[in-house]
């Protein structure tokens, strides 16, 4: 099985083509905005729960895209029940808001390296 997607001509829908390994169309969706969200949120969840889960590491070589200046948040109106979690939201022009909730020690440690990263010297 094989698949192709595209945007529309007129840039305001995704297009999904299906083909089975001989070629031949078994297949063929058309998705707005809202669908296309969906089926990415749909996918991200079956993607988790797979057995072969994604790599601790990130491989050489592997296929990243960088988001260059992305919008983000870190807002009490985006924490959860746990208040020993600092949240991070990072805006993705494909995925939209991912969300992550950081333990106090994990956050503390993602700015300290972002600050070495960007040059700023040691965060005390």
């Amino acid at each position: 099985m094989r698949f192709t997607v595209e945007l529309d001509g007129k840039g305001d829908s995704v297009v999904i083509d299906l083909h089975d390994n001989a070629g031949h169309a078994v297949g063929h969706a058309v998705l707005d905005a809202a669908a296309a969200d969906a089926l990415i949120a749909d996918l991200a969840k079956a993607r988790a729960a797979l057995a072969e889960a994604v790599s601790d590491e990130l491989e050489a070589g592997a296929r990243v895209t960088a988001t260059v200046d992305p919008l983000w948040q870190v807002a009490d109106g985006l924490r959860g029940p746990d208040k020993d979690l600092a949240v991070l939201a990072l805006r993705h022009a494909g995925f939209g808001w991912l969300t992550f909730a950081l333990p106090r020690d994990a956050a503390l440690t993602l700015a300290r390296s972002l600050a070495d990263e960007a040059g700023a010297g040691p965060l005390h």
